[in-house]
């Protein structure tokens, strides 16, 4: 190893344990709260001179429209480009947000959220926050699952439908004449499952919390760990932003004004939401590779030649856990047999297939012609998949050649492997790892 690699690694070492994972995840949250509540300040207090006209004007809602679709253009950019599969899910998110906000450009809403009166186009822009929040939490869930758990999806939809087929009825409903009683029966119906609806948001982003925790504890390199601290600053500036939510829709009702040093104090919430969602988009503007990050351990990555069964490539995450306990599980009579297993799934090219061979851990297999890539690893999700897959892909598109004529030598795999991790497989990292 160079005097290079040894620093670099001594420097990750320090980094890694130089602060407790709890200290971090809980200054992150707070960063969080009081970026929030700093900004709700400023903007409602020293700011609203200028607050007051723009909130009557096109450009309260076009600059969070601008801000997202310019987040959205940066994971598109990513995630077609580069090639990125984990930020689509997000990336679609933040595209039916910021669609809501060019919606209320161009309506002017007036009213509470789901109570517009007669401003159809305000009440269809009110839509689209009910399905940001369930593709968010797809993105969240499919960290550490390979498909949302089932339980999980019919509760949210459960609670978003009622908002969003009631709120279709209504705008159907109001054009007809003498329907003014059912659609004011349909909006307290409505308005009901609004506060469902909150509580959910508060089951996510408390989910959230458990993932971005998970995944901060996982970090093997300072870079997802960076990325996991800024998604947990998001969640928790969009739980502040939800209570200063519902502090503001209650004065809708009550008629009563926050008050704030004896003045009123008027929440922007749209701008606290944006203000939000920058510092979740950070993450991946930082470091887009966060994207394929889990919340468990990955032990060995095995690249192997389908028809000889021959290894052309091998990288153990030497970082994360016990190394004892991880060397003893690759003894296993399932790695044994890891060349059979090879050739039985060699006519599943593209298909991602998985084998668990214990309690705790499992093999996951991605094929792409005479190349199988092999993962060892703690469970499986459907963005490791991913990284798998691209990983796999990228492998046999830059080595073909010497794949299809090799000859034995499998030093010359090692070195865009190594930068193929980097991107795909982030996560692993080992002591010879530059």
């Amino acid at each position: 190893m160079s005097t290079e690699n040894i620093d670099e690694d001594t420097t990750f070492n320090e980094f890694e344990h130089q602060l407790k994972v709890e200290i971090k995840a809980f200054s992150a949250v707070i960063t969080g709260i009081i970026l929030t509540i700093t900004l709700a300040w400023a903007l409602g207090v020293p700011l609203k001179i200028i607050m007051k006209p723009i909130s009557n004007s096109i450009w309260y809602h076009f600059i969070p429209f601008a801000f997202s679709m310019f987040f959205f253009g940066f994971l598109v950019y990513k995630a077609y480009i580069k090639e990125i599969e984990g930020l689509k899910f997000l990336a679609a998110a933040v595209f039916v947000y910021g669609l809501s906000e060019f919606i209320f450009m161009l309506a002017k809403p007036t009213g509470s959220v789901f109570s517009r009166g007669d401003n159809t186009l305000a009440a269809i822009g009110d839509l689209m926050f009910p399905t940001a929040v369930i593709l968010l939490y797809l993105h969240i869930e499919l960290i550490e699952k390979r498909r949302p758990a089932l339980l999980h999806a019919v509760v949210i939809l459960g609670t978003a439908l009622p908002l969003i087929v009631g709120q279709l009825a209504v705008i159907i409903l109001k054009p007809i004449p003498l329907m003014d009683t059912v659609v004011d029966e349909i909006t307290k119906v409505v308005l009901v499952y609004l506060g469902v609806f909150s509580l959910i948001i508060i089951w996510i982003s408390l989910f959230g919390f458990r993932i971005m925790y998970g995944t901060l504890k996982h970090a093997d390199s300072p870079g997802i760990a960076r990325a996991s601290m800024f998604v947990l600053a998001g969640f928790a500036s969009l739980m502040t932003n939800l209570a200063l939510l519902g502090a503001t829709y209650s004065k809708s009702i009550r008629d009563e004004p926050l008050l704030f040093a004896g003045g009123e104090f008027e929440v922007h919430n749209t701008w606290l939401l944006t203000a939000a969602l920058l510092i979740m988009i950070l993450a991946y503007m930082i470091h887009p590779e966060f994207a394929y990050s889990v919340n468990f351990d990955v032990y060995q990555l095995l690249v192997i030649h389908a028809e000889m069964g021959i290894t052309l490539f091998s990288f153990t995450n030497e970082i994360r856990g016990d190394v004892d306990v991880k060397h003893a599980a690759l003894q296993s009579p399932a790695i044994l047999a890891v060349g059979n297993l090879v050739k039985e799934v060699a006519s599943a090219e593209g298909h991602v297939i998985l084998i668990k061979f214990d309690q705790k851990k499992e093999i996951i297999f991605s094929q792409k012609k005479e190349v199988v890539s092999v993962l060892i690893t703690q469970r499986n999700s459907y963005f490791l998949n991913k990284g798998l897959e691209g990983f796999t892909k990228k492998f046999y598109e830059r080595y073909e050649d010497e794949i299809i004529n090799f000859r034995g030598n499998v030093a010359i795999f090692e070195d865009y492997s190594k930068q193929l991790i980097r991107t795909k497989l982030p996560f692993m990292r080992n002591t010879h790892f530059d």
